[in-house]
């Protein structure tokens, strides 16, 4: 073997360990992408799954609300609300995977109105809300009118679609009150027994305008609030 074969080998000897040299090298980062690029997926979905059973924050501002609406309706009792939308809120969802409760039921929480938009929700086999949890209800709002008064409640809800991660979500409902409502769920105003005057609601309790007659029957939670809305927030 001649001393150019002996130079020609040993620069392809050369050659063919510099080309292992890159290749290992390139290997080794390709591994350490794809590390990478795993626990970033492994982050991401972690994330997304705290996402998905962590409850969503609702308002904090419930006990300056309760203040406002305790000095118009003495009476009203916070919990009582509360279970009212909680109920509604499960109507609705009841509604939306097909087993609805009848009128009567709705109408005990819901207006005639939103009882009848319950019953008319359409349910489908490929649009049900499974493992559905209320977390949390508290009030965010509370608004007085001259014929009637709204305290919007949000609430913490979770459920899981089909082909898809376990969800939470905020529904707003409102809690309002009437004076009375008639059969299609308008607001009706109340009328005095003695002189037939409109009557208006002081201290929890309703009062003639005109002649300033007391009416007996003590305003009720339970009885005049009735929930009006159930709708997706965020």
């Amino acid at each position: 073997m001649s001393v150019t074969d002996i130079i020609k080998l040993i620069l392809v000897v050369a050659g063919l360990g510099v080309g292992i040299y890159v290749i290992v090298n390139i290997v080794i980062a390709i591994r350490r992408t794809a590390e990478s690029t795993k626990d970033l997926v492994d982050t991401i979905k972690k994330a997304t799954d705290e996402t998905a059973t962590t409850p969503r924050t609702i308002s904090g501002m419930e006990p300056a609300i309760l203040r406002r609406v305790k000095r118009d309706f003495p009476d009203f009792n916070m919990e009582v609300g509360r279970e009212m939308v909680r109920n509604a809120i499960t109507y609705y969802f009841a509604a939306l995977n097909g087993d609805p409760p009848d009128m009567r039921t709705l109408e005990n929480v819901c207006t005639h109105a939103l009882a009848g938009e319950i019953l008319s929700l359409n349910s489908s086999d490929s649009i049900q809300y499974d493992m559905f949890r209320i977390h949390k209800i508290a009030a965010s709002n509370y608004v007085k009118r001259a014929s009637n008064a709204t305290i919007t409640f949000q609430a913490a809800v979770e459920y899981k679609r089909p082909n898809k991660n376990l969800m939470q979500y905020v529904y707003e409902s409102e809690l309002e009150y009437y004076f009375s409502e008639d059969n299609e769920g308008a607001v009706s105003v109340a009328r005095c027994n003695y002189c037939g005057g409109e009557l208006e609601e002081r201290g929890g309790k309703l009062y003639c305008k005109y002649c300033g007659s007391p009416v007996e029957s003590k305003l009720s939670e339970e009885r005049w609030w009735r929930v009006n809305s159930v709708t997706k927030a965020r």
